[in-house]
């Protein structure tokens, strides 16, 4: 637990470089909460008091805090020199870097059952394997569900059976067997109120008065 001095240099670095669009800089003087810790929705103080982080999903966190999946990913990533893009950094888990993660190392099995590389082919293979198990292999099915019910237009049901196809196949072939994640993992009020839609595509015209359509 750190010390009163050290907990001042930190509230004072914090003041300094932070800015803090709701609390005023004299509050957090005069109570200087440092946090130290923090798991899923709550945060730990320096004097060891728990907080429920109510707030955090509006700002920056709405998985929970110290969530390892998120970290395993990126470290998946990084280990076979992959990165986000910097324009969207915190998208380690978003359905398409996740595909074209399982796309590059498919390119790199490939290559190296071309050049007779048995060793790296069985490295990218283990890699495909480990990761539709742990983590894409868990959730698209349910995501598929969930694109499926959230529109009426062909286009993203075709989408959904391909990738639910897919990943069935991918879990076989790979001999991987993930704890699938069961029921929609959140409640979106926009999906509720009205049938998802292109927002790139043009707008149905209204049928003309006087006429019924067929």
């Amino acid at each position: 637990m750190p010390t009163p001095e050290q907990r001042a240099v930190v509230v004072r670095k914090d003041l300094d470089n932070v800015i803090h669009p709701i609390v005023p800089h004299k509050q957090l003087e005069q109570q200087q909460l440092v946090i130290v810790s923090a798991k899923d929705s709550t945060v730990v103080d320096a004097d060891g008091r728990e907080y429920l982080d109510g707030m955090a999903g509006l700002w920056c966190v709405n998985v929970g805090y110290g969530r390892t999946e998120l970290a395993d990913v990126a470290g998946f990533y990084a280990a076979f020199g992959l990165t986000p893009a910097e324009a969207r950094p915190d998208m380690e888990d978003h359905i398409a870097a996740e595909l074209e993660f399982m796309s590059a190392l498919a390119l790199k099995e490939a290559y190296a059952l071309a050049e007779s590389d048995h060793e790296g082919a069985a490295i990218t293979r283990a890699a495909q394997s480990r990761f539709v198990g742990d983590h894409l292999g868990r959730w698209s099915a349910t995501f598929a569900d969930a694109l499926r019910d959230a529109s009426p237009l062909p286009y993203y049901g075709a989408l959904a059976d391909l990738l639910g196809a897919w990943v069935t196949a991918e879990i076989e072939r790979l001999g991987a067997a993930p704890s699938v994640v069961l029921g929609r993992s959140g409640y979106d009020p926009i999906q509720e109120a009205e049938a998802f839609s292109c927002p790139m595509a043009e707008p149905e015209p209204a049928p003309e008065a006087g006429r019924e359509e067929t």
